[in-house]
């Protein structure tokens, strides 16, 4: 799925959200981005899903994105996935993009058991860690 021929792709689509950062990191979608950028990647839209989570969990792990931009951008794919959900053909749930937007929604609160603990390092980090090395 994601070749060395998508990474220049991958790079626009990643430069173009770093210019909707607000000053925390946060950023936004606009409702035809996926469409747009799956044109870009040359895959149906739910795979497309799969290569720029595959992405984005690449570079939360390397610091070159921080939460808030990892947080927002799996945040409105998702919502955009589960608005299109019945569009995806049957074993073709996109599974690699599943995980890492689950790995930045359990960074998003504090359990009672944690106390006072991170729920981004103490979730968040170790389960990107976990997928991006299973990706080699």
């Amino acid at each position: 799925m994601m070749t060395e021929s998508k990474a220049p792709i991958l790079d626009k689509i990643f430069a173009e959200l770093r210019l909707r950062c607000d000053p925390d990191g946060y950023i936004f979608t606009y409702v035809d981005d996926l469409d747009r950028w799956s044109g870009l990647l040359g895959l149906p839209w739910f795979e497309s899903l799969n290569c720029i989570g595959v992405e984005l969990a690449k570079r939360y792990d390397s610091g070159t994105v921080n939460y808030a931009f990892g947080d927002s951008l799996a945040n409105e794919l998702w919502s955009e996935m589960i608005s299109r959900h019945q569009e995806i053909p049957e074993g073709c749930w996109p599974q690699q993009f599943d995980e890492v937007y689950l790995a930045f929604d359990a960074g998003e609160f504090r359990r009672k058991k944690d106390g006072d603990a991170d729920p981004v390092k103490l979730y968040t980090d170790p389960m990107i860690a976990d997928f991006v090395a299973s990706l080699s």
